[in-house]
């Protein structure tokens, strides 16, 4: 049954992605080569209202059927900020908005769902034995002058290193599509209780799917700020409700996530704002250093399905074993892969 329903949100979401398209390439509402971008052809933007359109209907509907009763106001008014800001996108992808009206429209929407509920009130503790996962330490409670400004972190973060992917056609919404999957399995396994927050990551994952069709290389359409928003938030929001799996998402994510720091890191290093605009991400770094598209789609696929692998099979316990190798191997790739195929291309 519930296979089922995820085919038909996938097939629902390419149908309206399709329709999404037809209308951008009938007004004339393209994405025009430019310096800032990687295709060199006018391609349609606001593929993430076709998945915005697939996914808050069915979600409002499985989540009434799934989830606990007292989860589900929680969800309506996730959703309900989920939609208000696809909308607050769809100026930028037309005509383009400055940062700071995209940076108060995230913060806007992390406060409308923390006041549904949706607050990181506590985090697992590190103090645990990565040696004998039982007795597990009492997680750590924050007060509400951390609990506040954590959360809104984590949605603008979760927001932000998403769009940061949206580079290179089929990367945002596939590793968006394998950490879905992969944080339902994780919730489905170890919280079992909570099997309608399982169902709804998968809807996401099979969102996610069928705006591939579209967005594999070379792009048909791409999910532009209206897609990498949604995603982001939404991620954020699911893996907020019912129980905060912060390290699971840190685990899956963590490669985007931390290049996302290391560009803001630069950004600043050299004068520039946070919300500057350039090409100094990973996916950019590596197509300029000589990596096709594809490599770099497998690449960061296998990255983050083996993050994946390790977030589902880690014990709580090892969890922040697991978070100091991610480390080691995002310093690798984010930083000594792109500089050392440069200087070999360089190289005679």
């Amino acid at each position: 049954m519930i296979l089922a329903f995820l085919a038909l949100a996938a097939v629902l979401s390419l149908l309206l992605c399709w329709a999404v398209n037809r209308l951008a390439r009938r007004r004339g509402w393209l994405d025009q080569p430019s310096p800032r971008r990687i295709h060199t052809v006018p391609v349609p933007r606001l593929g993430g209202v076709g998945m915005a359109l697939a996914f808050v209907p069915l979600a409002w509907w499985i989540g009434g059927r799934s989830l606990a009763p007292n989860l589900v106001p929680e969800l309506h008014w996730g959703l309900v900020g989920a939609v208000l800001l696809t909308l607050s996108q769809i100026p930028d992808d037309l005509f383009g908005l400055p940062p700071w009206q995209k940076l108060l429209a995230q913060v806007a929407v992390a406060v409308l769902a923390m006041a549904a509920g949706l607050r990181i009130d506590f985090v697992s503790t590190p103090f645990n034995n990565p040696f004998d996962p039982n007795p597990l330490a009492v997680p750590i409670t924050l007060p509400l002058a951390l609990a506040i400004p954590a959360t809104v972190i984590w949605f603008v973060g979760m927001i932000n290193a998403v769009n940061a992917l949206d580079g290179t056609d089929g990367l945002a919404g596939g590793v968006v599509a394998i950490a879905a999957g992969v944080l339902a399995l994780h919730t489905a396994r170890y919280m079992g209780q909570e099997i309608g927050v399982a169902y709804l990551l998968g809807l996401l994952s099979a969102v996610c799917g069928g705006f591939l069709v579209w967005n594999w290389p070379p792009a048909r359409l791409i999910m532009g700020d209206t897609g990498s928003h949604f995603l982001g938030y939404t991620l954020a929001m699911l893996s907020i409700l019912g129980g905060a799996r912060l390290a699971t998402a840190l685990l899956v994510l963590g490669i985007p996530i931390l290049d996302y720091a290391y560009v803001i890191y630069t950004r600043l290093r050299t004068g520039h704002g946070a919300m500057h605009y350039d090409l100094g991400h990973l996916q950019h770094r590596l197509l300029s250093a000589g990596l096709s598209p594809a490599a770099i789609l497998g690449l960061l696929y296998f990255l983050t399905v083996l993050a994946g692998i390790a977030a589902l099979f880690l014990e709580k316990t090892q969890k922040l074993f697991g978070v100091g190798v991610l480390f080691v191997l995002a310093f690798a790739v984010i930083i000594v892969l792109p500089r050392a195929m440069q200087k070999r291309r360089r190289s005679p």
